[in-house]
Order: C-alpha cells, then sequence, then structure tokens
C-alpha cells in the first residue's frame, strides 16, 4: 500500500510578449519498509536511472519486481519563460529526501543515501527549427556530475537532423 500527496504553485507573470512561470513542485510518499522478499527474484527492476521524468514517481524502479519503500519527500523547482512566437526556455531543479536509511538501492543509482543525488534539466528552443536540452545528475554531497547529457535538434520538420552526448558513471 501507498499513499501520496502531491503539491504545485505555479505563478505566472507576463511581461510583453514572453510569459515567465515559477513552478515549486512537492510530493510526500508513505509506504512501508521491507517490500522486497527475497523470495521474489528480481528480474525486470535492475536498471535504474534517477532523473527528472521519475523524480516523482511513486516508484522509480523500471518494472514490477521491486517496489520503493519507506516514507519520502520528493521537492523541485521549475521555472520557464514562453515567447508569444513559439521560443521557449525552461529549467528545472529537484532531489529526495527519505526519511530513514534503505539499502533498496545500490551505489551509482542516486538514491542509495538518505538525500538523493541533485537532478537537473535545460530546455532552450529559440524557435521551431532549434531545441538544445541539457540534463544532469550530481552528487548532492560535492555536486560532481554522474550523469550528463546534452541533445541539439536542429532544420525544418522535413529533415531534422538530431546529435547526442551521454555520460553515465557506472553503477554497480
Amino acid at each position: 500500500p501507498q499513499a501520496s500527496v502531491n503539491w504545485r504553485f505555479p505563478l505566472s507573470k507576463q511581461n510583453g510578449r514572453v510569459t515567465q512561470i515559477l513552478e515549486p513542485v512537492a510530493s510526500f510518499v508513505v509506504s512501508p519498509y521491507g517490500g522486497n522478499p527475497d523470495e521474489i527474484p528480481n528480474e525486470d527492476s535492475i536498471d535504474l536511472e534517477l532523473d527528472d521524468t521519475n523524480l516523482f514517481s511513486l516508484s522509480r524502479f523500471t518494472g514490477i519486481d521491486r517496489v520503493e519503500g519507506g516514507p519520502r519527500f520528493n521537492y523541485g523547482l521549475n521555472w520557464g519563460a514562453f515567447g508569444n512566437n513559439g521560443g521557449s526556455t525552461s529549467i528545472f531543479f529537484g532531489q529526495s529526501h527519505r526519511i530513514k536509511s534503505d539499502d533498496t538501492f545500490v551505489l551509482g543509482t542516486g538514491l542509495e543515501d538518505n538525500f538523493s543525488d541533485i537532478i537537473a534539466r535545460a530546455s532552450l528552443s529559440p524557435g521551431k527549427t532549434i531545441d538544445l536540452s541539457y540534463r544532469t545528475r550530481l552528487d548532492y554531497e560535492d555536486l560532481s556530475p554522474r550523469r550528463n547529457e546534452v541533445q541539439l535538434t536542429a532544420g525544418p520538420p522535413a529533415l531534422r537532423l538530431s546529435t547526442n552526448y551521454l555520460f553515465f558513471e557506472a553503477q554497480q
């Protein structure tokens, strides 16, 4: 069993042809500890990557063989600027905090300590023909990068070119 409370408070400001949105985001999840008995083999939840897409998920495992237990608090901040002509810029920072230490997550996942690694994302789209995005996961103690991802997409819809750079720190 799980119970969760999600909270968002978007604040908007119009300045000429640009709208800015600042949105604090938080969630609190409560579930019992010890939901992963050794009798159930872990076949589909081995690979785990903490990022901006699953920071606020009820369980951050990719499959159903493992569940995330215990109370935890997730929080973050979204900021975006959106132009009337379609251009946009957005930034997100977030982190998770578990109340009690839990050995559910192995070293290198970003969730092995009470405080998770810091998750960040930045996107820049000045027009319809170019998109640039950057995603990272930083060690919460010394801010060293554990993951970096840069993606650039450019060109008209009929001839869209894309390039990516990925760096992942090795997991156990």
